[in-house]
């Protein structure tokens, strides 16, 4: 298909076009490969834990109170379980990201709980780091004592030095009228709690997607968010917005300041988890969500380097009994190999014979019609979450990785898999 660079426009005002229906989703489902079973697993996130030039997967089993990562193989073995290291103890874990904390060349996990929990949590990875060991020690410090530290539903957690003082903080935001906000330490030892503080950047009602981006291209990273549920009183937090990162010298002199607030879209919507990349070739960031009260894309593209313009386009309104009932994580991913970006769109209610997982493609992106939805699921799986692609197999074609929570009886769900592109 040809997606011409013609399509780019100057964009004064927001475009917002009815969408259109598909009527069934085409093809076969792809076939699955278990990485990791286990009760409740909730999101992929990828880093290379141990240096072999694999990515590896850590993610937090919400209902089984503890956070793995999954040590990839390689290529040659990874059609098979990955051997994987149980973290620790996460009660209620929303998300788990791999990164190395303390600069001491140790990969050390982040895992952000809700429930009754409601912690960021930081497990610092033995040494020397081993490619997967049954027992590892690794040694668990919450955040709970950090000067300013709020309680409250942590759901997402992004780790980066924002503030250019060479040591990591923490980027988190929660639900049920809850806050985005991050966690430094500027001194002393990062294994002590009290040696960090909490400042807040916004209300939330709840975080859905945390995503550090140069939005306004002044070469430093801004913060991307999707928010689902309002605040409690006013006004509504709904919707798809960034923050301007005031710069890393600024933020070091003052940690408290404020990130001034840019409106993407959605704004009283039930955005959900974005995918945000270039999908239209035109050379500005483009953005997409799903509505979480249903199976509607909405697609904001970029008409300036400063990330003020937004030109929305909802391609989708309903798949009806094809997909799940709501919509839940997306990304940009060329799945066909033809050159253009297409979109991997995941689903929860996706029970019955409804697909949780499809990809789509498009003959004009900035059109409501002529997008196809191509099948990867098929009717396995009831509760999917982030979609991340990756080449697994390393045939040439990118695959997606997810997890999937409520499958099976009592809602055990199927841990977490691949699903393996059948295009080579």
């Amino acid at each position: 298909m040809l997606k011409s660079l013609a399509l780019r426009a100057t964009l004064l005002l927001a475009l917002c076009l009815p969408g259109a229906a598909f009527a069934q989703v085409v093809g076969s489902p792809w076939p699955v490969h278990t990485i990791s079973a286990g009760n409740g697993a909730d999101g992929a996130r990828l880093y290379d834990a141990n240096g072999d030039g694999y990515l590896d997967i850590s993610t937090g089993f919400e209902e089984s109170n503890a956070s793995r990562i999954m040590f990839n193989p390689g290529p040659s073995l990874n059609g098979s379980p990955w051997p994987h290291s149980v973290v620790g103890s996460t009660p209620d874990a929303e998300d788990a990201v791999m990164t190395d904390i303390d600069g001491d060349g140790v990969t050390d996990l982040i895992a952000a709980t809700e429930g009754s929990d409601k912690s960021v949590a930081m497990f610092f990875g033995p040494a020397p780091q081993l490619f997967c060991v049954a027992a590892p020690v690794y040694l668990k410090v919450k955040l709970n004592t950090a000067v300013g530290f709020v309680s409250t539903q942590y759901m997402f957690s992004v780790p980066a030095d924002i503030n250019g003082d060479g040591r990591m903080d923490i980027i988190v935001g929660g639900k049920n009228s809850s806050q985005v906000g991050y966690f430094t330490s500027t001194s002393g030892s990062m294994r002590t709690a009290t040696n960090w503080r909490y400042y807040k950047l916004r209300n939330a009602g709840w975080i859905m997607s945390l995503i550090l981006r140069d939005m306004d291209s002044d070469g430093d990273q801004d913060l991307l968010l999707s928010d689902r549920n309002s605040f409690s009183g006013s006004p509504d937090t709904r919707g798809i917005y960034w923050l301007r990162n005031p710069g890393a010298a600024s933020l070091l002199a003052n940690p408290s300041q404020a990130w001034a607030s840019q409106t993407v879209g959605m704004v009283g919507q039930n955005a959900m988890l974005l995918a945000v990349g270039d999908l239209d070739g035109d050379g500005f960031t483009d953005i997409a969500s799903g509505n979480g009260s249903n199976q509607s894309i909405n697609i904001f593209y970029g008409g300036d380097t400063a990330g003020t313009i937004w030109a929305a386009v909802q391609p989708v309104v309903t798949l009806g009994s094809a997909f799940g009932s709501t919509g839940k994580a997306m990304s940009f991913a060329d799945i066909d190999n033809d050159g253009d970006q297409d979109v991997v769109f995941s689903a929860a209610n996706a029970d019955g014979n409804r697909s949780g997982l499809i990809w789509l493609e498009y003959t004009d992106p900035r059109s409501t019609s002529g997008w196809t939805a191509h099948q990867v699921a098929g009717p396995l799986g009831i509760k999917y979450d982030l979609v991340p692609t990756i080449d697994m197999d390393a045939d040439g074609d990118l695959d997606i990785v997810t997890t999937e929570e409520n499958e099976v009886p009592n809602s055990i769900g199927l841990g977490v898999l691949w699903y393996e592109n059948p295009l080579l």
